[in-house]
């Protein structure tokens, strides 16, 4: 058995696949580059050992489908004032199939990590009222939120003091590179998932 990626339109092979989860890889690859509305342009099949064939997911279905392969829907808070930033970084998270909440200012960005103690926090540096290093100093400051991973995304990102580059898991440059930003946070996404996951040493 094998898996198909079509291009709906031309009806041209992309690429054929062993296993699942490489061709979902594939698909994930192609949504980053071109968006998600891509999906409705791709369809997925299986080849069944005597050359029978059928569709498993176009459009929708096959986001959901590179969603699920990620594993538990993890979520993402971004604290970002201005309106262009914050709606890239949400459809790159959405792409990645994180759930995205979204705050404006720095006391907003506080009140729902407090809440809803997202898996990773995407925070700029330049906001209205509290800055997002004072954000950041709070949340490490709260032993509920202290472990939450920080990734600074600011034009400032290379001027942090090193006592706050300390405090972040990692720090991207505005104009951000997508694939530079989806780096850092499945870094920091699994390193909390490993440490959450190790025995305890004390216990052992």
């Amino acid at each position: 058995m094998s898996y198909e990626l079509w291009d709906v339109e031309s009806r041209n092979l992309i690429g054929t696949f062993d296993t699942l989860p490489t061709a979902l890889a594939e698909v994930r690859d192609a949504l980053r580059a071109y968006g998600e509305g891509y999906s409705q342009f791709l369809e997925l099949g299986v080849q069944g050992a005597t050359g029978g064939s059928r569709t498993i997911a176009t459009g929708d279905r096959l986001v959901s489908l590179v969603r699920l392969a990620r594993g538990r829907l993890q979520t993402a808070l971004v604290i970002e004032d201005d309106p262009w930033t914050l709606t890239v970084t949400k459809d790159v998270l959405d792409i990645e199939g994180f759930a995205v909440l979204e705050a404006q200012d720095g006391e907003d960005g506080l009140a729902q990590a407090r809440a809803h103690l997202p898996d990773v926090i995407l925070l700029d540096v330049v906001l209205p009222g509290k800055s997002g290093l004072d954000v950041l100093r709070e949340l490490k400051s709260n032993p509920s939120t202290a472990g939450i991973p920080v990734i600074v995304v600011s034009a400032h990102a290379d001027r942090m003091a090193e006592v706050d580059r300390r405090l972040v898991a990692g720090a991207v440059q505005k104009p951000f590179d997508y694939n530079e930003l989806v780096e850092q946070i499945e870094q920091a996404t699994r390193t909390v998932s490993t440490a959450a996951s190790a025995p305890d040493s004390k216990s052992a």
